[in-house]
C-alpha cells in the first residue's frame, strides 16, 4: 500500500527535471534579474517610447520589450532599439537580430537622447552582479554561416563597488573566428578574463547555460557541458548598476559602462529567450531551468 508520505515524495519529485516545465517557470528560483521571453508576444511592442501596438505576428518591428523578472532587483523593467532603424524583428517566437544595427538597450538616467531608460520610473534599477557568481540561460538561433565579427548576445556593464571609476562588462558572445561561445568579464584595471567553449555554437536552435561558481566558470551547450575555466578577480570587484550612469543591460550587441551603447559587435541571428541570476544556480536548478526552455522551445 502507498502510504502518505511516499505519495509526498512522489509529488515532489514530478517538480524537478522534465516535468518542471509543467509546474514552474524561471523566478521560482531565486536571484533572477533579467528575463526577456521573445515568445511571449504579450511583452513586446512595436514602438520604442509607447505601449501602443502590441507584436503580433511575424516580420513586426521590436521596438521594446518587457523585463519579466520581479522584484527591486532587477535589471530595469524594459529594454528597447535606440531608433526605429535598429530594431530587431518577431520571427517564430525569435528576436531576429541582423548583424548590422539591430539591438535592445535599457541603461541609467544620466545618459545622452535617444538610448532609454530602464523602467517606467525613468531609472535603471540599482543592482549587484559578481562576474564570478552569476548564471545565464540563453535560447539561440545563430546565423553562423554569415557572421563577420564577433556577436554578443548578452551584455551587462556597470562600475565596481569599490571604486567609481572602474568599469566592468560582463558579455556572452559568438566568436566570429571559431564559431565558439564565449563568456567575458572586462575590467578596467585588472586582466580581461574568458571562457571558451568546446563546441562551436551551430547555425540551428541551440541552448546555452553558463554557471560561474566562486570563478570556476563551466559552459553548457544542449544540457551537455562544453568547457570550463578558473578565473580570477584578484580585488573582489562587483559590478553594479544604478539611475544615475550609461550603466546597462543589453540584447545584440557591446556596451561599456563609461561610454554607453557602442556601435560595434552586432550579433547577426535570433534569440529566443534570456534568464540572467545574480547568483550561481545549482546543478538541480540548472536541470530545472534547461528542462523548462528545453520542453518549452524543443531544443534537443
Amino acid at each position: 500500500m502507498l502510504g502518505s508520505t511516499n505519495s509526498a515524495r512522489l509529488s515532489s519529485h514530478k517538480l524537478h527535471g522534465t516535468n518542471f516545465a509543467r509546474f514552474n517557470a524561471p523566478k521560482r528560483i531565486h536571484g533572477l534579474v533579467a528575463w526577456y521571453d521573445f515568445k511571449d508576444k504579450s511583452t513586446q511592442w512595436i514602438e520604442r517610447d509607447s505601449y501602443t501596438t502590441q507584436v503580433t505576428s511575424n516580420g513586426n518591428s521590436i521596438g521594446r520589450i518587457q523585463n519579466k523578472a520581479t522584484g527591486g532587483a532587477r535589471m530595469g523593467e524594459f529594454i528597447r532599439a535606440t531608433n526605429d532603424a535598429e530594431r530587431p524583428t518577431h520571427q517564430g517566437g525569435f528576436g531576429r537580430f541582423d548583424g548590422s544595427n539591430d539591438s535592445l538597450y535599457g541603461y541609467g538616467t544620466a545618459a545622452t537622447t535617444g538610448k532609454t531608460h530602464g523602467t517606467l520610473s525613468s531609472k535603471f534599477s540599482d543592482v549587484k552582479l559578481d562576474p564570478l557568481n552569476l548564471s545565464m540561460f540563453v535560447v539561440v538561433n545563430a546565423d553562423s554561416s554569415s557572421i563577420s565579427g564577433d556577436g554578443y548576445m548578452v551584455c551587462i556593464s556597470g562600475t565596481a563597488t569599490n571604486s567609481d571609476s572602474e568599469d566592468i562588462t560582463i558579455v556572452l558572445r559568438h566568436e566570429s573566428s571559431t564559431n565558439d561561445t564565449v563568456y567575458g568579464v572586462s575590467y578596467e584595471n585588472e586582466t580581461d578574463q574568458e571562457l571558451n567553449s568546446g563546441t562551436n555554437l551551430p547555425a540551428t536552435k541551440s541552448l546555452l547555460a553558463l554557471v560561474c561558481h566562486k570563478g570556476e566558470a563551466k559552459v553548457y551547450l544542449n544540457g551537455t557541458a562544453d568547457g570550463d575555466a578558473e578565473l580570477s578577480n584578484s580585488q573582489n570587484r562587483i559590478l553594479q548598476q544604478t539611475s544615475h550612469n550609461l550603466h546597462g543591460f543589453c540584447i545584440g550587441e557591446i556596451i561599456t559602462g563609461a561610454l554607453g551603447q557602442v556601435d560595434s559587435g552586432f550579433f547577426d541571428g535570433d534569440i529566443g529567450e534570456v534568464l540572467v541570476y545574480n547568483r550561481s544556480v545549482n546543478d538541480n536548478e540548472r536541470t530545472d531551468i534547461t528542462s523548462y526552455l528545453n520542453s518549452k522551445w524543443s531544443i534537443y
